[in-house]
């Protein structure tokens, strides 16, 4: 079995304990940990660390499993950012089979779920990113990486829109987002971009104001409800009055 694995930066949609999820999971970080060298070895993150964590979010791609989840010293690279010590950290970690696609010949874009930063970004309220897309073995070990720049956003202090230890809703999110065909998932990731955005308090109000009109106006025209003409509904009389 063949997995790719996603660090995300500044993912922080909040935790819930999912117990029903077996401790030696295959997509588990303590089954897949294998440091790369853009992490920060001095926090004490090695191969195969133990986590007593729960903290799932299980998701699907392509009807395979996927899953994020947080780093074994997630609490700290939090406060670290929350305190303003750092503006981008790794906390979390995205995992999913690969499975039928030749991950070595197929375009990434075709099938790999780059739209997955509109979507977290828009649940944790804050911009997601990525350094890099690895494809691991079952054990943990690196067949073949990707380094991509999938934005290095910058933390700003916001709560979540979809809060998972609320609800859970983030990864319901996302198996239905990646469910859509990319006509439905395009329009969205511009909505949820904009809103996200309109949600940023390093912006000022008329700045965010506008970002939500754009988010509303994408929605709008995919729905074709961006022009009306409400005389058209009247019946012949009524229409000739107006």
């Amino acid at each position: 079995m063949t997995y790719w694995v996603l660090p995300l930066f500044n993912s922080m949609p909040g935790w819930r304990n999912v117990s029903t999820e077996p401790r030696g999971h295959a997509l588990r970080v303590a089954r897949l940990a294998e440091v790369p060298t853009y992490l920060d070895s001095a926090n004490g993150w090695s191969p195969g660390t133990p986590t007593d964590r729960l903290h799932f979010i299980p998701f699907r791609l392509d009807g395979c499993a996927a899953a994020i989840e947080p780093l074994p010293d997630y609490d700290e690279r939090r406060r670290r950012l929350r305190e303003g010590g750092e503006r981008r950290l790794i906390t979390a970690v995205a995992v999913g089979e690969v499975g039928e696609h030749d991950a070595r010949s197929e375009p990434l874009w075709e099938w790999f779920p780059i739209d997955i930063f509109e979507a977290l970004g828009f649940a944790n309220g804050i911009p997601v990113g990525s350094p890099v897309v690895e494809f691991v073995d079952a054990d943990g070990a690196v067949s073949w990486r990707h380094v991509i720049n999938f934005g290095h956003p910058v933390f700003y202090r916001q709560r979540p829109v979809i809060d998972a230890e609320a609800h859970g809703g983030v990864g319901e999110l996302l198996t239905r987002f990646l469910s859509l065909d990319k006509g439905g998932r395009l329009y969205l990731r511009a909505a949820m971009s904009h809103a996200m955005r309109g949600g940023l308090r390093s912006q000022d109000t008329e700045d965010r104001l506008a970002s939500l009109f754009r988010g509303l106006e994408c929605v709008c025209k995919a729905q074709g409800l961006a022009a009306q003409n409400l005389a058209d509904q009247l019946d012949g009389e009524n229409r000739e009055l107006a």
